[in-house]
């Protein structure tokens, strides 16, 4: 019993993750639907890597974009004090 109560519960939560990602309409027919309900945990874990991913990405190019601006301010203040001399 308890591996039947095992078995439903992945297939529910496939079936949720179903519902929430594609839609509320099963076809048994699709790749799609049984693709999310038998592999669900491979599906959540790839948007979650692929958030995190794109995280890591925006965090990247706001740090070389401030290091350039820290750059070009600080080449233009070091020729206004070589000018001033």
């Amino acid at each position: 019993m308890k591996h039947l109560q095992g078995i439903l519960a992945y297939i529910g939560i496939g079936a949720l993750c179903h519902a929430y990602f594609i839609g509320e309409r099963f076809d048994f027919t699709s790749a799609w639907t049984i693709g999310i309900m038998l592999g669900w945990p491979f599906y959540l874990a790839a948007l979650a890597v692929g958030y995190v991913g794109m995280w890591v990405l925006w965090v990247f190019a706001i740090i070389i974009v401030i290091c350039l601006l820290v750059g070009i301010y600080t080449h233009f203040q070091e020729k206004l004090e070589r000018k001033n001399r």
